[in-house]
């Protein structure tokens, strides 16, 4: 909560953003058992994502969990937390929209598909196609909290469907383009081959004039 107020600061932010390991740090703290902590740490993080050179940090600070908790994959276990997390709202959402950030936010299209594969890789899409019990209902005390949060998560996860790149129909429109434009290049050899030849016949049939002696 403290971080949090230095960040809304300016001076703050700027501060986290230059140390060389502050936002590694934080990114670890997604190790603390409390659900709310670690969404608050994602928030944090998101907002990082979003400046200019944010995303690298934070690609980097991933690299470095990975390296310090011994993932076999880079976010591996912030995964491990949003499938097991899933009676705390707050927190699927903080993870979802940290995940939309993380992989939308990228101008370069390999680079996004890239990471939205390893977000595949780790069971992701087959998460959100299924459906945890907290993406259908949750255990909360007021049911009209239960239902605006959930709102809150379904439309993060919604986000995310809508943006995800379909590769294998990228694939396809791809290849549908190239055949076409072959087509395209044959016809027009095609034309040309056929406009020479009527041009050679024309030239070749007209009689040379011929002026008469007197």
């Amino acid at each position: 909560m403290c971080l949090r107020a230095i960040m809304n600061y300016q001076s703050g932010f700027s501060l986290v953003m230059n140390h060389p390991a502050c936002v590694n740090e934080i990114t670890l703290s997604l190790n603390n058992k409390n659900p709310r902590t670690k969404a608050l740490v994602l928030e944090l993080l998101a907002a990082v994502c979003l400046v200019r050179g944010g995303h690298d940090i934070i690609m980097a600070a991933f690299d470095n969990f990975k390296e310090v908790c011994g993932e076999k994959n880079r976010f591996e276990r912030l995964m491990e937390y949003f499938r097991n997390e899933d009676t705390n709202i707050d927190f699927m959402v903080a993870c979802m929209q940290f995940i939309n950030i993380v992989v939308h936010s990228v101008e370069n299209m390999n680079f996004r598909v890239f990471l939205q594969y390893e977000f595949t890789h780790l069971g992701l899409d087959q998460y959100l196609e299924v459906g945890g019990p907290a993406l259908k209902s949750s255990d909360l005390s007021s049911e009209n909290l239960r239902l605006t949060e959930s709102d809150k998560l379904q439309v993060q996860i919604q986000a995310y469907l809508d943006n995800v790149f379909d590769v294998g129909a990228m694939l396809e429109d791809a290849e549908t383009k190239t055949a076409v434009l072959e087509h395209m290049e044959e016809l027009q050899e095609h034309v040309s081959q056929v406009g020479c030849g009527r041009g050679c016949v024309g030239r070749s049939s007209v009689t040379p004039f011929r002026r008469e002696g007197r």
